[in-house]
């Protein structure tokens, strides 16, 4: 979480283990569902890379899946960082 201190363009970086833990909980927990309406497809999840891949030829579904905590703009600049940087990974079905 990221929580703005007096001098202006400074960010002060906070991650609580328990808060952080609980996110991370909550958001497998999202992932886990959202994986579930794709029930008669491929479904891949790379540990460190993206969060949910489904196939169904020719088609690719790249998720990103993030957990909203009144930090909304926060974690839409991460995910829309990291969609970027999924650019690296060749996940089209051969």
């Amino acid at each position: 979480m990221q929580e703005r201190v007096d001098e202006p363009g400074v960010w002060k970086f906070s991650h609580g283990t328990d808060k952080a833990a609980e996110r991370n909980r909550d958001r497998q927990k999202c992932l886990r569902r959202f994986a579930l309406l794709f029930p008669q497809r491929e479904k891949y999840a790379r540990k460190n890379a993206f969060d949910l891949l489904v196939v169904k030829k020719p088609n690719v579904l790249l998720a990103e899946v993030k957990t909203l905590r009144a930090d909304e703009l926060d974690q839409l600049r991460l995910a829309l960082a990291q969609i970027l940087w999924y650019e690296h990974f060749s996940v089209r079905p051969h």
